[in-house]
């Protein structure tokens, strides 16, 4: 376990911040690194923090994990692949993210995760979410009737 905050990391080979199981990060800022911005394992938070310019993802989470309230723009920069959010295990709550501009906004590889009160613009694909997962609805701000609705917007 470890705890990461306020902390930086820019123009690293691989990975910027990489955060062991049941760890913390919050409020941090990530870019323009070879691969993934942050890479968490079992049981972690990540929360408040921006990912941009990442070749990879801009967040990646393994299992049981919470992913709320960041902010992904951009990532699978320079030709890379990358999506701003990307969920591949089971047990994870991804919640009130705002992904743009990126290859995929929020991609769920694996069912058993709760996607809610996300929103999306701009991506190459916004929602790349395999079937057996619980997702809020995706539609945009105007239509939504559903609190815990997932936004794409125009």
């Amino acid at each position: 376990e470890s705890t990461i905050t306020n902390s930086s990391a820019w123009f690293n080979t691989n990975d910027g911040i990489g955060a062991g199981n049941g760890s913390t990060v919050a409020n941090c800022t990530t870019g323009s690194n070879g691969d993934d911005g942050i890479v968490v394992n079992t049981g972690a938070t990540v929360r408040g923090c921006t990912s941009s310019f990442n070749t990879g993802d801009g967040i990646n989470a393994n299992i049981s994990s919470y992913v709320v309230d960041n902010t992904c723009h951009s990532n699978g920069n320079a030709g890379g692949n990358g999506a701003g959010i990307h969920i591949t295990q089971f047990g994870n709550r991804i919640e009130g993210n705002s992904v743009t501009g990126n290859d995929r906004g929020i991609d769920v590889d694996v069912a058993g995760n709760t996607v809610f009160r996300n929103t999306a613009r701009g991506n190459t694909l916004n929602y790349d979410i395999v079937a057996g997962n619980d997702i809020g609805p995706i539609g945009n701000a105007a239509t939504a009737t559903s609190p815990w609705a997932n936004i794409v917007i125009p």
